[in-house]
């Protein structure tokens, strides 16, 4: 869950994955909460590198949404449409931020007052809090990727309690290198934590939990679970949830739509939002208008931006550079970015941060505009993605015009 790296699961896939009192507590606690429903679903062939795009069902049909394979457009093989019940494409999300709101309560831990910036995506310890025990005080730190942080514990010298997702042989290496007078202990969540009566708490070593009232419902996720069935994806931690967006006041640099179309293209000053309104990426919808021009909504309020004004167009020539075709193609294919046509993987995931990143600034938001690498071969993007501008505005481009290349 934790090490997995994915943001979203499957609501059955989560029903498949955990017993019913597991999820139950999970959800109590708010860790679980419905999302929106799924882009993709998983193809019937395991062994095959696709994947289905979910799209709404034609009015009348039995049921409300229709799977389509990705590759149904290729000359090659494809998985056929199936239709999809809301069951099927239920999802819910975790966050990092409630994973250590909760592990503070269950190991009654001291935040010191630092605001949460809790990530499970960039393979950094995760401070938890300061615990007092008999010995002093020592350091809850959690380690969300076990596998690749272990080693570096071997030079630890402060009494810390180290919390591990799953069992991991390495703990037991370090735990016999560094002796019995080690200043350094190790826990396993999924053997530590346990549901009652609703509740995650510390089952093991006698501690009692967090006194109700504390303001925060113990839970976490990896805590009590059990391993996932082969081919079930278990639940997974999400980017911590950053504050709303601070960028109030300043003004727009896009016109809305009604005035004249933008003439003018300068590009957005580094580090400056040139939308407002928008508090959170659930708030954004972007369309592409063509292979230069890019119509986004933010509540009532519509613009028009091109590879110029997101800064995305190299000095000399002023063509667009490679993030802006990556921002074009994510639109056209419904905000999912296949990351195999931009080279070796490691290549492409900087290129997705770099875009991220770039968005990120112009929205004035404080999360990178992807979500972390679910697997199937694509980044998604965190607000809502159209390959098409609606019709109906007196000034839209037609995008079914054939686009200028320059």
């Amino acid at each position: 869950m934790i090490e997995s790296g994915r943001v979203f699961a499957l609501t059955k896939e989560l029903e498949a994955a955990l017993a019913a009192e597991e999820l139950e507590a999970l959800r109590a606690a708010g860790w679980l909460r419905a999302a929106d429903p799924a882009p993709t679903v998983p193809c019937d062939d395991a062994n095959r590198r696709c994947f289905r795009l979910v799209r709404d069902a034609d009015a009348g049909a039995a049921l409300p949404f229709v799977g389509v394979c990705k590759d149904a457009r290729s000359k090659g093989g494809k998985c056929a449409a199936s239709s999809l019940a809301e069951k099927d494409v239920a999802q819910e999300e975790l966050s990092p931020n409630d994973v250590v709101r909760s592990l503070r309560a269950i190991y009654a831990a001291r935040g010191g007052g630092a605001a949460l910036e809790a990530s499970f995506s960039r393979g950094e310890r995760v401070l938890v809090g300061v615990q007092k025990t008999p010995q002093g005080d020592r350091d809850v730190v959690l380690l969300p990727r076990p596998a690749a942080m272990l080693k570096s514990v071997l030079f630890v010298s402060q009494r810390t309690l180290f919390l591990l997702p799953l069992p991991h042989a390495l703990a037991d290496e370090v735990r016999r290198t560094r002796g019995p007078a080690s200043p350094i202990e190790f826990e396993v969540l999924a053997r530590a934590i346990a549901p009652r009566l609703g509740k995650l708490v510390r089952a093991a070593s006698g501690v009692k939990p967090a006194t109700p009232g504390a303001g925060v419902k113990p839970a976490t996720p990896g805590a009590g679970v059990k391993p996932a069935t082969p081919g079930v994806s278990a639940p997974d931690s999400a980017h911590a949830a950053a504050g709303p967006a601070a960028h109030e006041g300043k003004r727009p640099k896009g016109r809305p739509l009604g005035k004249a179309v933008i003439d003018e293209r300068k590009p957005a000053k580094k580090g400056a939002a040139i939308v407002d309104g928008a508090k959170h990426w659930s708030d954004v919808k972007m369309y592409r208008v063509d292979r230069h021009t890019v119509r986004v909504d933010v509540g009532a309020r519509t613009y028009r931006f091109n590879f110029v004004d997101f800064g995305c167009f190299h000095e000399g020539s002023r063509k667009p550079t490679k993030l802006w075709a990556m921002l074009i193609d994510a639109l056209e294919n419904h905000g999912m970015l296949e990351w195999r046509g931009y080279g070796e993987y490691e290549r492409a995931r900087q290129l997705v941060s770099r875009l991220g990143r770039q968005l990120r600034d112009l929205f004035g938001l404080d999360e990178s505009a992807f979500y972390t690498y679910e697997g199937r071969g694509a980044y998604r993007l965190r607000f809502q993605a159209y390959p098409r501008a609606p019709r109906g505005r007196s000034d839209e481009d037609s995008s079914d015009v054939e686009d200028d290349e320059t």
